[in-house]
């Protein structure tokens, strides 16, 4: 009896760990897809710090090529593709809807401006805003609940 369980849990080890390491797999190709972001998330970080610069004159080109960097932004993760990876792919999901509304927030609603570039900047930050929440929350504890070796490469340009 005693050596039928130690089989029985033997035999769960190893299959267990099967679906683990395909996740794992996974996870980390989702990283290195996201990973070629980040020159877009230094140029977004860059364009919050210009747009809300209040010595700079801003012109209504400007505000357009950020709403058009949001648009970009948007389009490279769709670029994505589909996720198996259950909590991945409903984090991921989530992240995207929640991006979005950056293009919403952003939108041009014909006011003045001054007012157009502070809508552009909430769009900008609240990009800044959910991908650190997307990379610190989501990312890095599946990253930990994978038992990955290194260290979560994902992270907002300071």
């Amino acid at each position: 009896m005693l050596r039928k369980v130690a089989i029985f849990s033997l035999a769960v080890g190893f299959f267990g760990c099967g679906g683990g390491n395909k996740e794992a797999l996974e996870l980390q190709s989702y990283v290195d897809k996201i990973k070629p972001l980040d020159g877009l998330n230094q140029k977004i970080a860059s364009e919050i710090t210009r747009i809300n610069e209040p010595s700079i004159e801003i012109t209504a080109a400007d505000l357009v090529a950020a709403r058009a960097l949001i648009s970009q932004y948007m389009v490279e993760l769709g670029k994505i593709g589909d996720i198996e990876y259950n909590s991945l792919r409903r984090s991921f999901d989530s992240y995207l809807r929640q991006i979005e509304q950056a293009t919403e927030l952003a939108a041009d609603s014909g006011r003045e401006l001054k007012r157009e570039r502070g809508n552009v900047v909430i769009g900008l930050r609240h990009i800044e805003k959910v991908t650190i929440m997307h990379y610190q929350s989501a990312i890095d504890l599946l990253w930990t609940r994978q038992k990955m070796e290194s260290t979560m490469p994902l992270k907002w340009p300071e």
